[in-house]
């Protein structure tokens, strides 16, 4: 028996979430409005218009209550650098004046492979249809040339309001920079739309004033959301009209004195409340306006926002009522967390890291509101994020997944059998085994990515399988048995000649680590992988109930850079 084997232990880890202030926490890229009933009947959709008012939410849309049902989707979102002129020109005929002329683009590369595009809507000339399409690197046959990801609706009106909002903006923000390089303050413009046939759709354009370059398109695309539910499989899991939305957010950087005044103004009940916030310019995004309007009698403020466009013309963004005690409360949570970093500051104590959301909305007839505070490296910062009302929209028809594989009802019967096998059960066996490459290895091959010919020694350790992790053996355990093959080939696809392990081990469940040392550099006394050896993944595991007992053992990837 030679030592045993070492197997690289990778630890698999998840990175930290990045904080993401969204535009209405509770409207993300995938689902609707907590108020907003998706498994409500009738696909004809409401006018082109936004929704105004609404009927009184339903017993199913006030309910507080987890998923369901089963379901699946797939999402894709890529970062391009991209200028405002390089944006206007690529999502005018998208979403713009081009496309409401029937000016339409298609086949536009976000990315290689990632392409959008434009169409006319046959049901409405309100409407416009926005495809997202991948190019497959790997087709499943000769006719896998394009997959659809997502096709969604998008009306003219909310399209060309995005556009607008987005040039009146970053305009306004590039001049500020021109006056004070470096000057201004980060902010997000994205159009939504969300369908149950068509899958989701977000574009998004980002002004960072400190980032070179200091602006890029976001694209977010997700598949229709699709049911795993018995005899529905790739079908809708949802039903309902969709809808659209425009969204964005704006960052502040205020001291505290400044936050105490202006949060006691807008949400409490002060003296210069007759002289709230009129038309409130939003510095230093002066084309953000804010008005809030006390309703004493309703013991709320009525919040709305609007656009100021490169005219002067105005455009209504968000509205929406926030309570006086809730505005209290979250003055009180964020004065305790300010006073906090204040004490660790003057102890020399790292600053802890938080956030406060004050969210609000009137999803169907105003919008939504969120004023966020953080505190990030004893950096005090405040978002406004809002989002416009929601629009109904008329459906299109579903984007099932493509149908590229045969799926068998039953895998292919195997030998299980001893006699089958020509052998006999007994308490104790040998392995006897092929070495096998994997899809992934051969076409590494294929394609020149490996660093040697696909032969060489070797070297592995068989471990009992409650003894074996993903990351490799257990702390403390032992193989029960060590093996060392020369002169092994896996090359071209084909299985290596069979080889006998000797020793001998208690019938029972195990798994095979070990490498291929294609290089001919492994250490004879400690062998070791390296970056690019065919290494053994413990996937599976080997059942040994037979004297012998044969089993072709899979190299599985080719070892990464560690």
């Amino acid at each position: 028996m030679i030592p045993s084997t070492k197997f690289p232990r990778r630890h698999l880890l998840l990175a930290p979430a990045a904080l993401v202030l969204l535009a209405g926490c509770a409207s993300d890229n995938n689902n609707p409005p907590a108020n907003q009933n998706n498994n409500a009947g009738g696909q004809d959709a409401a006018g082109p218009g936004p929704a105004t008012g609404g009927a009184a939410a339903s017993p199913d849309e006030t309910a507080f209550r987890p998923r369901a049902n089963p379901i699946e989707y797939i999402g894709l979102t890529v970062e391009r650098d991209m200028t405002l002129d390089e944006f206007v020109a690529m999502f005018d005929p998208i979403l713009g004046d081009g496309a409401s002329a029937g000016q339409f683009a298609s086949g536009v590369k976000i990315k290689e492979n990632i392409e959008i595009g434009s169409s006319a809507d046959p049901q409405t000339p309100d409407q416009i249809l926005i495809q997202g399409d991948l190019i497959p690197v790997e087709p499943a046959n000769e006719n896998d040339k394009r997959r659809t990801m997502m096709r969604a609706p998008a009306s003219k009106a909310y399209g060309k309001l995005f556009m607008d909002a987005v040039r009146t903006a970053t305009a306004t923000a590039l001049e500020v920079q021109q006056k004070e390089p470096g000057g201004g303050a980060p902010f997000w413009l994205e159009y939504r739309s969300r369908s149950s046939n068509g899958g989701s759709l977000g574009v998004r354009f980002d002004f960072e004033p400190k980032r070179e370059p200091r602006t890029k398109l976001v694209l977010n695309i997700n598949t229709p959301q699709t049911s795993l539910s018995g005899g529905k499989l790739n079908g809708p899991a949802f039903s309902g009209k969709p809808y659209e939305s425009i969204a964005g957010t704006a960052w502040f950087a205020p001291s505290r004195d400044e936050f105490t005044f202006f949060v006691q103004r807008a949400y409490g009940i002060s003296p210069g409340a007759d002289q709230n916030f009129r038309d409130f310019q939003l510095l230093p995004h002066k084309w953000l306006r804010l008005t809030v309007t006390p309703k004493l009698k309703d013991k709320f403020i009525d919040v709305a926002f609007e656009v100021v466009k490169l005219d002067k013309s105005r455009v209504p963004f968000a509205r929406a009522p926030a309570s006086f005690i809730a505005g209290d409360q979250f003055r009180q949570a964020v004065f305790v967390m300010l006073d906090q970093n204040e004490r660790e500051q003057k102890e020399g104590k790292k600053p802890t890291d938080w956030q406060a959301p004050f969210y609000y909305d009137d999803p169907h007839s105003g919008g939504v509101v969120a004023v966020v505070a953080t505190g990030k490296a004893g950096r005090f910062d405040i978002a406004y994020a809002v989002e416009s009302p929601i629009n109904f929209l008329r459906d299109v028809d579903f984007v099932p997944y493509p149908k590229t594989m045969e799926i068998p009802e039953t895998w292919p019967t195997k030998q299980t059998k001893c006699s089958e096998l020509g052998s006999y059960e007994a308490p104790q066996g040998r392995f006897k085994v092929r070495f096998v490459s994997s899809d992934v290895i051969r076409k590494a091959e294929k394609e020149g990515r490996v660093k040697a010919p696909l032969k060489g020694t070797v070297s592995g350790s068989i471990y009992k399988s409650e003894d074996v992790t993903i990351a490799g053996p257990k702390e403390g355990t032992k193989p029960v048995a060590s093996f060392k093959f020369e002169n092994v080939s896996i090359e071209g696809g084909r299985p290596s000649t069979e080889f006998l392990i000797e020793d001998q081990v208690p019938a029972g469940d195990y798994q095979v680590l070990g490498f291929m040392d294609i290089d001919g550099n492994a250490d004879p006394k400690d062998p070791g992988p390296d970056q690019g050896d065919p290494v053994f993944i413990p996937i599976g595991g080997y059942k040994l109930s037979c004297f012998e007992q044969p089993f072709d053992v899979q190299f599985a990837i080719l070892l990464p850079k560690l």
